[in-house]
């Protein structure tokens, strides 16, 4: 009767979906933020405006580049710039944003849809009351695991590339239950948008693909149909890496990305590791009743598809350490495993719920043994949510700020400001290299090389100056020459004189001085023809 009225006469992944829509909304209208022109503005995470820099200037004819003119593949998220093209034609740069953002509600809602259906795919003796239960499960898991909805909702490719994973996943799962070609080479397809969503998503497409393999081995074909089967599907996934690849090449002259150039070349191994270990410390602290749950679903199942699913999400977690970190403790790389461990977690709870049940079988009564059992396991997945979102409540009911939305206010109104008391030849020097661009639309210079590959083929500074959050020598933020990017390059506005173990605090004595405009405070240069000084005092 319990579970009739709740699966029956009302629909809670529905309702759930309404709820989180909701919270969305707010959680967007909280990042936005009034301006000194009274304008209400929206920014992304100062990665993704970067992006969108890149896709604001595709769709306007300049190029897939950050500075007109310069091709830098500054950007490892080419499909997630195509997007922000797209809606970059279709809206000005005020509104751009804000529908990056509310696409992030839809992909975010897919990706629970997805998982409601990967439900149906594992091979495990669920009753249906229990395949409801896990649905509601998983839609509760990725739509209530923080820093999933925070990169998505923030303009980053994490959604995108998790909603193109869990999908590939699927049809995996489907075609090795009912054989169906059309299955498997969509799902190469899908992982194929995976590269394109993030290319070192190479490692957990790998995974996926020996496992359609093996499906495709275990189906009762002629050997010769078995090995044109496995062609065409590795062929639909390599042939979309060997078009992006020529196409690097023919653009941009490289066969990688300046930024693996800049986090990778040059860090030692054992440099890595040790930030990667220093970095994945907190993850672990705050994620390992869930890590637990995924090992015991190993020797519980026995399942080949559950096997899998735990595969991808440590080995995302071995990439992170391979990689030395990220700076952030959002985990930006781990999320897009998360809704797959939040159902292998559900599965293993409700086994676990139902064995706690049988084994007292005197304490609850046999007509309520379903309902304590879903009970259980459900009650099971919200201690060990909340738990892995503990550091996070604060800013997911409101008491905090969210994450960098005062960096990016401070960062529009500069942008704003410079867009305004600058002529079109003005540059612009800088650490944070999105918003304030993206806004100001000028030439510019990034002082940590993710568009400059000078400073991307330089040396990474190893004395700690540049580390945080568990790393030494944080990646992507410890090359840097301010002596070139500022002394050399010399432009007309620069937004920080140190970093790392440098200090030009001379130099912009010398040279520069602070401005006011609308309560923004400047540095520019004192003798550039292209500041508008009337405007200023």
């Amino acid at each position: 009767m319990w579970s009739k009225f709740v699966f029956g006469l009302v629909n809670p992944r529905l309702m759930l979906g309404i709820i989180f829509s909701l919270y969305s909304l707010i959680f967007i209208e909280r990042t936005s933020f009034i301006t000194f022109d009274g304008s209400r503005y929206f920014c992304l995470f100062d990665d993704a405006m970067i992006s969108l820099r890149y896709g604001w200037n595709l769709a306007h004819g300049l190029g897939a580049v950050w500075n007109p003119g310069e091709r830098v593949e500054g950007y490892t998220n080419p499909l997630m710039v195509l997007l922000m093209a797209l809606v970059s034609l279709l809206f000005d740069k005020h509104l751009t944003v804000l529908v990056i953002q509310l696409l992030g509600i839809i992909v975010l809602l897919a990706i629970a849809y997805v998982m409601t259906l990967m439900v149906e795919e594992l091979p495990l003796d669920f009753t249906v009351p229990q395949r409801d239960l896990l649905k509601l499960m998983a839609v509760l898991g990725t739509l209530a695991y923080y820093p999933l909805v925070f990169w998505s909702l923030m303009g980053m490719e994490t959604g995108l590339l998790c909603l193109t994973l869990a999908g590939s996943i699927l049809l995996a799962f489907r075609y090795a239950r009912l054989g169906r070609r059309r299955d498997s080479n969509l799902a190469a397809f899908l992982l194929g948008l995976s590269y394109l969503s993030r290319p070192d998503s190479a490692l957990v497409a790998g995974l996926v693909l020996a496992f359609l393999g093996y499906a495709i081995i275990r189906q009762t074909l002629p050997l010769n149909d078995k090995i044109i089967h496995i062609v065409i599907t590795g062929g639909v996934y390599t042939s979309i890496i060997g078009l992006h690849l020529l196409f690097r090449w023919l653009y941009y002259g490289e066969l990688t990305p300046n930024t693996y150039t800049l986090k990778i070349g040059g860090m030692p191994l054992g440099e890595r590791l040790r930030n990667g270990f220093g970095f994945i410390g907190l993850f672990v602290l705050e994620s390992w009743p869930v890590m637990i749950l995924a090992g015991l679903s190993i020797f519980m199942f026995r399942s080949l598809q559950i096997l899998l699913l735990v595969a991808i999400f440590f080995g995302l977690i071995a990439y992170q350490v391979y990689t030395g970190g990220d700076p952030w403790i959002y985990w930006r790389i781990l999320s897009p495993g998360m809704p797959l461990m939040w159902l292998v977690s559900s599965c293993v709870l409700l086994k676990l719920a139902a064995k706690l049940i049988q084994a007292k079988p005197d304490k609850v009564a046999e007509h309520h043994k379903e309902r304590w059992e879903l009970g259980l396991a459900f009650a099971g997945l919200i201690v060990v949510l909340l738990y892995s979102n503990l550091r996070f409540l604060p800013e997911i009911s409101g008491r905090e700020p969210v994450f960098s939305v005062a960096g990016n206010q401070i960062n529009t109104r500069i942008g704003l400001a410079l867009a305004d008391i600058t002529r079109p030849q003005a540059t612009l020097g800088v650490i944070t290299a999105g918003s304030i661009i993206y806004y100001a639309d000028r030439y510019a210079f990034d002082f940590l090389g993710k568009m400059d590959k000078k400073i991307a083929n330089l040396p990474p500074d190893l004395s700690g100056s540049v580390g945080w959050n568990g790393m030494n020598s944080v990646p992507g933020h410890n090359k840097y020459d301010l002596n070139y990017s500022i002394g050399e390059k010399k432009p007309d506005f620069v937004e920080i004189f140190q970093w790392g173990r440098q200090n030009l605090g001379e130099l912009e004595q010398k040279y520069y001085v602070k401005v006011f405009y609308a309560g923004v405070e400047l540095e520019v240069r004192r003798d550039s023809a292209f500041i508008l000084w009337n405007k200023l005092r």
